[in-house]
């Protein structure tokens, strides 16, 4: 396998790998396989170093697995080839996170590292010298980039849009500061789904991140319909007894 400093990577891209592993799990199914089955299957001589390659980067990214010279096709392997879309995807995006220099890159440059200081970068990452990563960047990194396309966007902080701000309804409270109507707004940015904030019957919001949580929320809004249900009642009660008594005033 190709070396940079303290890490390798695989010589063959993903992309390419894929056919090989639905051969192999179509041939095979769950059974275990030896190298010359596999070089039988793919058509490549077993004692050539071409087969050695792919079965190395085969096991890094972790679509097969080896024991006792015998060989099997993993899970990953299995769902990145025959799995449904989102298992498909989730079993890709594991391949990908399989391959620690991949990883590394990613926490530092992000899916589309800059050409222009990658050398830089891939210097600080791997520990190489300078001029040793400007030999090697150019092809370190189109191979990442082949590989970092199936990996599953994970949005950092800085690219979490700004949540909306939550509506204006309701008046100002000034004794609270705050408006006094009820504050609904969704963040997905943390632990929980979403937030009910009720100014008027409770100081702190309630997070909604379980079912639990989600029931608490209900009852209240089930509590403050009640209130405002018999609060109609009564202006209409009173309502009702002002135009008797008018009406009686009247005779």
């Amino acid at each position: 396998m190709p070396r940079v400093g303290m890490y390798t990577y695989p010589l063959f891209r993903l992309s390419s790998l894929l056919n090989a592993t639905k051969t192999l799990h179509e041939k095979f199914g769950n059974k275990d396989f030896t190298r010359d089955h596999v070089a039988q299957v793919l058509g490549q001589k077993s004692t050539s170093g071409g087969l050695s390659q792919k079965l190395a980067d085969l096991k890094s990214y972790g679509l097969i697995s080896d024991s006792h010279g015998k060989f099997v096709v993993t899970e990953v392997g299995i769902k990145a080839t025959f799995g449904r879309e989102v298992e498909k995807k989730e079993a890709l995006d594991k391949a990908v996170k399989n391959i620690p220099l991949w990883r590394s890159i990613y926490e530092k440059c992000g899916k589309e590292p800059l050409a222009d200081t990658f050398d830089l970068d891939l210097a600080e990452i791997t520990g190489i010298t300078a001029p040793e990563s400007k030999n090697v960047a150019g092809t370190v990194r189109k191979s990442y980039m082949d590989d970092i396309k199936y990996m599953l966007s994970v949005k950092t902080p800085e690219e979490e849009p700004e949540p909306e701000k939550p509506s204006s309804g309701g008046d100002l409270d000034p004794a609270r500061g705050r408006k006094s109507g009820m504050e609904c707004q969704t963040d997905i940015s943390g632990s929980a789904i979403g937030y009910i904030g009720y100014p008027e019957y409770s100081q702190a919001p309630i997070e909604i991140k379980d079912a639990i949580s989600l029931e608490i929320a209900q009852k209240l809004l089930d509590a403050i319909g009640a209130k405002i249900k018999s609060t109609q009642r009564s202006v209409q009660s009173s309502s009702e007894k002002s135009s008797e008594q008018n009406v009686e005033n009247s005779v």
